[in-house]
């Protein structure tokens, strides 16, 4: 076990070097981006001087001749040409990437519309499966006021003052409670499938194997899903 985690920790330092390298050259895909939009203008400018004043027109072909513009235009159509074949290359294999980091994802972050969609979304996923209630507990022993919702919400005590059960029918109110007390991130709702924060009103983050949270993005999705945060 001690090797597959030191082999599987320097693979996948690497994989994270090349992302990361991969990302830093991208980004200055936005200089580019200005760069051509500068060339376009510049040239649009010269052009509407050549309509304007036709007597430019000569002084402007012996630029061109005394000036490498023409040799510097093709060896930049070039190297545009090779950027497209590159992307349309990573446009085509970059599956290869995301179905094997997606094949590792264990959370998600759920955004919804309203809370109640959130709600809506838990009670699904306890229903899916076959929980009969989550367990709250604090997400730092002493952080929040655990005891006082509790008695807000009548719970049941799973373990004396740090743990209770959260049936589906009081899930809104759960949520309707962290907001009112601006209490997030102090809750973990747990279930034997998976277990949830409170981000916001209106977010939730789910940790679970891989193919429970498949399941999850479904019912998200039917629940009301605005967006998955990644």
């Amino acid at each position: 076990m001690g090797n597959a985690r030191e082999e599987a920790s320097k693979s996948m330092a690497v994989l994270e070097r090349e992302l990361y390298r991969v990302k830093q050259t991208v980004s200055t895909s936005r200089e580019l981006q200005e760069a051509l939009k500068d060339l376009v203008a510049r040239t649009s400018e010269l052009q509407s001087m050549v309509n304007e004043k036709h007597e430019l027109q000569a002084a402007f072909n012996q630029q061109a001749l005394e000036k490498p513009l023409i040799p510097l235009f093709s060896e930049l159509q070039g190297q545009l040409e090779e950027l497209d074949k590159t992307l349309d290359t990573f446009r085509r294999e970059r599956s290869t990437v995301k179905n094997f980091l997606e094949g590792l994802r264990n959370y998600q972050y759920y955004r919804f519309d309203r809370a109640k969609e959130g709600a809506t979304f838990l009670r699904a996923a306890l229903r899916k499966f076959k929980a009969p209630a989550f367990s709250v507990k604090p997400s730092i022993i002493g952080l929040g006021d655990l005891e006082g919702m509790a008695r807000a919400l009548e719970l049941e005590a799973l373990s004396p003052t740090t743990q209770f059960a959260l049936p589906g029918k009081k899930v809104e109110r759960f949520l309707e409670f962290v907001a009112q007390r601006r209490a997030y991130d102090q809750y973990w709702l747990s279930c034997p499938s998976f277990k949830c924060c409170v981000k916001a009103p209106n977010e939730l983050y789910v940790e679970a194997d891989n193919m429970k949270l498949k399941a999850l993005n479904v019912l998200s999705l039917e629940a009301g899903l605005k967006a998955a945060e990644k």
